[in-house]
């Protein structure tokens, strides 16, 4: 049984493989894994979101690296990227995000991170996978070694976290004369977007959702519900919203019209303004996944651009991004990843450094958000979840095999088909492109029944 999805371990915190008992397990599994040879005391760096279920999951996690001779540091409530960027110092053998990013304050996840800030390799997943299983199966191999770790706090990562983003971006005090609305979704970008960061950007306006209660994470907020910061937006008149997801790994944006400038438009901004500053971008290549919109890679054509696309997954745009050398790469969704300067091989989805890289582009080039984001035209695109009992190749279903051949013969080469499934729901998702909105969504229709009628639980969404 699979227990790593495309993003670490998740699940309802309290169940399953989200219990302390099994999370104690799997830092004990992981700990040995991830030891490295002649290692003494090897040091783990953790953090978490805001999650009500958080502290007691760092807890039971801890215990099990402690129990196996590591010491672990405290990092606190910092975002997803933060914590891929520290553990590239202090001499920290590897790095943990207790958090379940986008998802509802009920579900948590385990996200690991090697000493260079990537994420593990499937390899590594797969034995730590082994090892939790067998300890699952057997506690006697829990035997302590003579000596157990230590385990202390640290309140200053979150300020170098921050110098570093704005040595990156180039960004110096009080460099940002806009009006700005900043929604942190009750969640890890929180502590990092307090009123002084704010103010010393030289921003105006107001944080929204700082005031984490545990149960209120993504409640209605942040980058999975915009309404509330597009309202603020427009009641205030501020030049843009931006909007961080709980573990603050993405950000999207809101212009002064209100309307939702999103990964892919943000991938054609940063690289516009990476050819103006530096003449070129690295490869000649932009790395997206499958999921992005035709519209991107017309919009980088123009800049003779091309578009690299990937399996869904930040993961998977890292890995082409290091194989293929480009600098920018991301995700719909609003994962970010730009290739720093300052360290070139930490490629992580970062929301604030994204939200920072943006608000220096109009800073420098004197241009709205509208003005920027208009170089990129979406095409009409419709996206519908299915519900799924199981999880069987497409192929294997014929009323699914015929749908889909009727769309393709009907679009021919005016807009593209994508199915597939979930990596974390029992989720089918169906994605149409084309030139016309209601030509896809009558072509969507026959697949959407076939799906239902082939693998259904419910009504999609």
């Amino acid at each position: 049984m699979h227990k790593f999805g495309t993003d670490g371990v998740r699940g309802v915190a309290g169940q399953g493989l989200m219990t302390t008992r099994s999370i104690l397990d799997l830092g004990i599994a992981s700990s040995r894994i991830l030891s490295l040879p002649n290692a003494n005391s090897p040091t783990l760096l953790v953090g978490r979101d805001t999650r009500a279920s958080g502290a007691a999951l760092q807890a039971a996690l801890t215990a099990g690296f402690l129990s196996q001779g590591w010491n672990v540091v405290d990092a606190g409530v910092l975002p997803t990227p933060a914590i891929a960027r520290l553990v590239r110092g202090d001499d920290f053998q590897a790095g943990v995000v207790i958090s379940a990013s986008h998802n509802p304050w009920h579900d948590n996840g385990v996200k690991f991170f090697d000493s260079q800030g990537s994420k593990l390799s499937s390899e590594t997943e797969h034995s730590i996978e082994s090892a939790w299983e067998s300890l699952a199966h057997d506690r006697q191999t829990e035997t302590a070694p003579v000596v157990f770790g230590r385990s202390y706090a640290r309140t200053d990562l979150i300020d170098r976290y921050r110098e570093e983003l704005l040595q990156e971006t180039q960004a110096p005090s009080n460099h940002f004369p806009l009006h700005v609305i900043v929604d942190c979704a009750h969640g890890a970008a929180t502590p990092v977007w307090s009123q002084s960061f704010f103010d010393s950007l030289g921003l105006k306006g107001s944080l929204l959702h700082t005031e984490p209660n545990g149960t209120n994470i993504n409640q209605n907020c942040g980058a999975t519900h915009l309404d509330t910061l597009t309202e603020a937006v427009l009641r205030s008149g501020a030049d843009l919203g931006i909007a961080f997801d709980g573990d603050a790994d993405r950000a999207l944006f809101i212009d002064a019209r209100g309307h939702e400038v999103d990964g892919d438009a943000t991938l054609a901004i940063l690289a516009r303004s990476w050819i103006e500053s530096e003449g070129s971008i690295p490869s000649g290549q932009v790395v997206a996944t499958v999921m992005s919109n035709l519209g991107l890679e017309t919009a980088l054509r123009k800049d003779s651009i091309s578009l690299v696309r990937t399996d869904v997954g930040d993961r998977h745009v890292a890995e082409a991004m290091k194989n293929r050398g480009s600098a920018i790469g991301g995700e719909q969704s609003g994962h970010i990843i730009v290739r720093s300067h300052i360290h070139p091989d930490l490629l992580v989805g970062d929301g604030t450094r994204t939200a920072l890289a943006i608000l220096k582009r109009m800073t420098t080039s004197g241009l709205s958000l509208q003005e920027l984001a208009s170089a990129y035209t979406r095409c009409p695109q419709v996206l519908v979840n299915v519900p799924v009992r199981e999880k069987p190749p497409f192929d294997s279903i014929p009323a699914v095999v015929d749908a889909q051949n009727r769309i393709l013969d009907s679009l021919q080469n005016r807009g593209r088909i994508l199915l597939r499934y979930s990596g974390t729901e029992p989720i089918a998702r169906v994605m149409l492109e084309g030139e016309d909105r209601e030509e896809i969504e009558a072509l969507a229709s026959p697949l959407i029944e076939a799906l239902h009628s082939s693998l259904g639980t419910a009504k999609s969404s």
